[in-house]
């Protein structure tokens, strides 16, 4: 059985570069509570102090965010070359792998009145038969 699972539906934090494979992505399922404003600009810092196994304070730091990093998945479509060009605010569909903080993304929506100008590279073989490694 596959460990890559179907994660949450994401909503894209910033264009994609123009070559690129990652994007910043809020998965809307699992960080549901946000506040308004730029999801990209939403970051929290939280500090404390925690005793060490020789019960000395110690002082520790923890920073999160409302998202994450996910790499391109070309699930149906073997052929394509670049990943979309999403924008932000565009709706993708993420998945990860087992319990790594591995994700993945793909387009899942046609959101035409959001994406334009996309550049789009595709490969196809002329060769009779297959390449031998």
């Amino acid at each position: 059985m596959s460990e890559l699972k179907l994660y949450s539906l994401g909503i894209v934090v910033e264009n994609k570069p123009v070559g690129a494979d990652i994007i910043m992505v809020s998965p809307i399922e699992v960080l549901n509570i946000q506040g308004a404003g730029s999801i990209k600009d939403a970051s929290t810092k939280s500090e404390g102090t925690l005793k060490n196994a020789d019960d000395k304070n110690f002082a520790t730091e923890m920073k999160s965010s409302s998202y994450l990093k996910a790499t391109w998945l070309p699930l149906g479509n073997s052929n394509r070359i670049t990943s979309p060009d999403v924008v932000a605010n565009e709706t993708v569909i993420l998945f990860k792998f087992g319990d790594v903080d591995e994700y993945y993304w793909t387009t899942i929506f046609r959101e035409v009145e959001l994406r334009r100008q996309e550049t789009v590279l595709y490969g196809f073989s002329n060769l009779k038969s297959g390449m031998s490694a």
